[in-house]
């Protein structure tokens, strides 16, 4: 879509929603531009380059402070040998400890500082190399489980290493991210859920700061993912203790009285040295005993804790979109997360709890602890408690915070895609646009069509040469379909689309596993699109090329049978093909055909393609002449001028 224009006047959100008693009206080509929706691009600039220079003072500062402590501490082991033939060193002795032990804390802080910042900027490039379509500085594209939609998503790109969804993540979650995907497969959505999504997706846009923040909680080498937080919490406890673990689960009672008793006897009587090595002893097994259940409490909350600390600062973010966006009469956030706040002083109160596990790796303050005190069974007993309380907690706010986080992501595509506008939501089931291009092409290399305006019983009968550009087309409707009904804007200077549900046959291929011919698995696709097509709401199919496994008598007559059969039912959509005459079969008689074609151009004896949708069917075929380009004679061929 390379073009340029005056933008059109601002819209609100409910004006691209069409009057539900209102007939649709078709959406025509214009002279407009593509929309410059774009609000975080400027901001983007701004925070790379302060985030750079952040970088380069912090990287000062950590040499500085890394400078310093080995200043100190090499002035503390000297003052410390002094000390041994003059006391009086001592006093400087003890005071660099302390100042090196503020060192080791401060850098430290430093340290956690800067990789901050550097998630913060791979955050920044990762949005910068979506923007603008390159792929190898984008994040690594994951293999989502997807409960429907496997084929659409497969034959329109929407998963997958070069597809619609990797350039919109920017998901801090596993969960915002699944649901961008299940927002982009959505099958028969109605206005108001679209509704709500752009007013999610418009509320991160109109508090950019606050986006900053939710995005600055990313983290490439693990996302969190809060229904695997609320799995955990929800784990059933293991198998009923033995009674040696029973025992063990005491120790926290027991041996405080046991050193209570120990340290009130053991000086007044002769064997006290015997008493305290036993209780040493006892205190010793009764820990064993639980050992292994406690391990397994503190490991699995430690695998946690990072998710934990996360989730907390997620919700703090929430608690301040929500305050500013009501602050501005912004209802859609209202009760969006009833319990965010308790459910952020209970992660508040865990990580508390977890972080007094981090003494584990401190044996030498660890084992005197778990000996006086069974500190390990004591901490694993309040973990399992605050953890029964997060599963009742976490629950309700999963959706909120999944749906968040996939909005989040699709307002970073609207405000840095520079050729999208908010597409107009009808009541009634129709597809039409003006400008249309493929959202997975570079701008500069994008070739905007219009398609005319279909409606349940009409298909764009989609005719042309090869390579030309019939299957980019049906991905871009297709890809622009999937962005208007998840809430975002689309790559087109005009766009309606009202409900529907998208069944596509594209990428069709044998399968040797399942010993499944390519006819047959064409036979498998026919029978998925041709499902209960009177459910609502209407299919809007893609069609490229079908029956390609069979020969050409049979191939056009079954492809004419087909399209009438589910033009009859009232699915309306778009079908690509080489076959010229299937508008003349009779079971085409009496259905809205739209003809359109694209062509290749001749020009001093090369071919040429300018990607552009023509009125009418295709006259002519390059097949023939892209064959003889190989070099290999073909005896039809009677000059270069009868292939154009």
């Amino acid at each position: 879509m390379n073009q340029s224009a005056a933008s059109p006047p601002p819209r609100t959100p409910e004006s691209d929603f069409a009057d539900s008693n209102a007939a649709p009206a078709p959406v025509k080509p214009s002279a407009a531009a593509t929309t410059d929706i774009g609000c975080l691009r400027k901001a983007h600039t701004t925070w790379a380059t302060e985030v750079a220079e952040d970088m380069r003072r912090g990287k000062r500062l950590n040499q500085r402070l890394a400078a310093a402590r080995l200043s100190v501490a090499i002035a503390g082991v000297v003052t410390l040998i002094a000390a041994f033939s003059e006391p009086s060193w001592g006093f400087a002795a003890a005071g660099l400890i302390l100042v090196f032990a503020s060192l080791v804390a401060l850098h430290s802080f430093a340290l956690k500082r800067q990789n901050q910042r550097e998630r913060w900027s791979l955050y920044l490039m990762h949005r910068k190399a979506q923007a603008e379509l390159e792929w190898e500085g984008m994040p690594e594209h994951s293999e989502l489980a997807l409960a429907a939609g496997a084929e659409v998503a497969s034959d329109l790109d929407i998963t997958g290493e070069h597809s619609l969804l990797r350039r919109l993540n920017a998901c801090i979650s596993v969960d915002g991210e699944q649901r961008l995907a299940e927002w982009l497969l959505t099958k028969g959505i109605d206005a108001e859920v679209v509704r709500r999504r752009r007013s999610l997706l418009q509320t991160w846009l109109a508090h950019p700061e606050t986006l900053r923040q939710w995005s600055e909680l990313y983290q490439p080498e693990r996302r969190p993912s809060p229904a695997a937080l609320a799995a955990w919490a929800k784990r059933p406890e293991a198998a009923t203790a033995s009674f040696v673990e029973k025992v063990g689960a005491l120790a926290p009672f027991i041996l405080p009285l046991i050193w209570i008793a120990v340290w009130w006897a053991g000086p007044k009587v002769s064997w006290g040295a015997t008493l305290t090595v036993a209780a040493f002893a006892f205190a010793s097994g009764l820990v064993t005993a639980s050992r292994s259940r406690v391990s397994a409490i503190l490991s699995d909350a430690d695998l946690a804790a990072r998710d934990i600390r996360t989730l907390r600062n997620a919700l703090a973010v929430i608690q301040t979109l929500q305050a500013t966006a009501n602050a501005k009469g912004n209802a859609q956030l209202d009760n969006s997360a009833p319990s965010a706040g308790q459910l952020a002083k209970q992660l508040a109160s865990l990580e508390t709890w977890l972080s007094f596990a981090e003494l584990r790796s401190q044996p030498l303050v660890h084992l005197p602890l778990v000996l006086l005190t069974a500190y390990d069974t004591l901490l694993a007993r309040r973990v399992r408690a605050q953890r029964r309380h997060l599963a009742t907690s976490l629950e309700p706010n999963l959706e909120t915070l999944a749906e968040l986080d996939a909005a989040s992501a699709l307002a970073w595509y609207t405000g840095m895609e520079r050729a999208a506008v908010w597409p107009t939501i009808s009541a009634a089931p129709c597809l039409s646009a003006a400008g249309l291009a493929h959202p997975l092409l570079p701008a500069a290399t994008r070739i905007a069509n219009d398609v005319p305006h279909l409606v349940p019983g009409s298909v764009l009968w989609i005719t042309g040469s090869n390579m030309a550009g019939k299957s980019t087309l049906l991905r871009a409707v297709g890809l622009n379909w999937s962005l208007a009904l998840a809430g975002a804007p689309v790559c087109a200077t005009q766009f309606e689309v009202g409900p529907s549900q998208v069944r596509t046959s594209m990428r069709v291929e044998d399968s040797l596993a399942r010993g499944e011919s390519h006819f047959a698995a064409e036979l498998r696709r026919v029978a998925w699109l041709t499902d209960d097509l009177s459910a609502l709401p209407p299919v809007l199919f893609e069609i490229d090329e079908l029956f390609r496994g069979t020969n050409a008598q049979a191939r056009h007559s079954a492809c004419a049978a087909v399209l009438a059969h589910l033009l009859r039912a009232g699915a309306f959509g778009l079908f690509a093909t080489h076959d010229t005459s299937i508008a003349q079969h009779p079971s085409m008689q009496g259905f809205n055909l739209i003809a359109v074609h694209f062509t290749d151009i001749l020009e001093d004896g090369a071919m040429h393609f300018d990607y552009r949708l023509r009125n009418g069917v295709v006259t002519s075929s390059n097949a023939l002449a892209l064959v003889a380009s190989l070099g290999i004679p073909i005896p039809e061929l009677q000059a270069p001028s009868s292939q154009t």
